[in-house]
């Protein structure tokens, strides 16, 4: 997970066990959270509470949650429609060849249990690709390992598995 994501999700933690909190205690005591929000929203006669609960405060939840989806999930439609291009392109200009694994890193993300991994490959002596690919629990591919990927022979740092592509 991102720095923005960590944040994200610590906000939305945090203001949940607040508004459980408040919520738990005005099950318990009514009055003594009503008095809270009577001091704050009824000095008018409740004029002001009445219209932001009607047309502010919609608005305002409306506006927070595109906002915390949008910072959430662009990043990962932006990131899926940019990999179909790269997947549509290899298809039709790719190459399969067997290439040595050079490292592994761990992206902290997991699917059904099964890790997202950064894999570094060697296409050529020289010249490595970087791809992100999920990968089975027990089969991992370590350094060292030969796997079979698709590249682009014009560009031989655009790699992607084969098994991804179906190749």
């Amino acid at each position: 997970m991102n720095k923005v994501g960590k944040i994200i999700a610590i906000l939305s933690g945090l203001l949940g066990l607040g508004g459980f909190a408040i919520g738990m205690l005005a099950a318990f005591n009514p009055e003594l959270v009503g008095s809270w929000f009577e001091n704050m929203f009824m000095q008018d006669g409740g004029e002001f509470f009445g219209n932001f609960m009607s047309f502010q405060f919609p608005i305002l939840i409306t506006v927070f949650v595109v906002v915390i989806m949008s910072l959430a999930f662009i990043p990962l439609i932006i990131g899926g429609i940019n990999n179909s291009k790269k997947k549509a392109r290899l298809k039709l200009v790719g190459v399969k060849a067997t290439v040595k694994v050079i490292s592994v890193q761990d992206t902290g993300i997991t699917v059904n249990n099964s890790p997202y991994v950064k894999v570094i490959v060697e296409i050529h002596p020289g010249i490595n690709a970087e791809f992100t690919s999920m990968a089975s629990r027990i089969s991992i591919p370590r350094a060292g390992d030969m796997i079979e990927v698709v590249y682009d022979p014009a560009n031989s740092a655009d790699a992607l598995p084969a098994s991804v592509l179906r190749f």
